[in-house]
């Protein structure tokens, strides 16, 4: 309820922030120490325009408008662009990094993941309704074809992406589509 607090600077001695921890919507600006290791909901990033996390920080680290773990095995927030283009290396999308700020995200068009990319959590993929595209490197756990995600041998279709539209073709080896696989289409 505190609707005129646009700016929070967390000192180093901060470790944890409450995943229900209620920040105001005003919030614009959080800057991050360097002991915070515990960001319980991630996913409100998305309502501020600048993110700063200390250098010193050895839990997250900031690059091209996204949040991961320290060693950048996780992708945690991704600030909604055209394109975002995950870097080889991260292995994990958790569930809210693409989290919009409204319900809904008219912003993201395409991702693109890398091969060693091996786990999806569930909905990361929700609540993106101008989604059309996600490729994928050759060579890992998932592959696309026609901006569709599947499994590396095509037998399970994880994704259709939201924002397609008309028709959308199967490849023909599918044997299974996962049951969040049209969720919002």
């Amino acid at each position: 309820q505190c609707d005129l607090i646009t700016e929070l600077i967390l000192a180093d001695s901060v470790v944890s922030i409450d995943e229900n921890i209620g920040l105001p919507d005003s919030l614009i600006k959080i800057k991050v120490g360097s002991s915070l290791m515990n960001w319980g909901n991630i996913s409100d990033c998305h309502y501020y325009e600048n993110i700063d996390i200390s250098s010193k920080n050895p839990y997250f680290i900031m690059k091209d408008d996204c949040i991961y773990t320290s060693t950048m095995s996780s992708l945690l927030f991704a600030k909604s662009k055209e394109t975002i283009t995950i870097p080889e290396g991260v292995n994990i999308i958790e569930s809210g990094a693409f989290a919009p700020k409204t319900g809904r995200n008219d912003e993201i068009k395409n991702i693109n993941l890398p091969s060693s990319m091996n786990l999806i959590s569930d909905n990361a993929f929700s609540n993106l309704y101008a989604l059309e595209n996600i490729n994928v490197t050759a060579g890992g756990y998932y592959q696309s074809e026609n901006g569709l995600l599947y499994s590396n041998d095509f037998a399970l279709l994880h994704h259709c992406p939201q924002g397609r539209r008309g028709t959308v073709e199967v490849n023909k080896n599918v044997v299974t589509i996962y049951e969040n696989a049209f969720y919002y289409n």
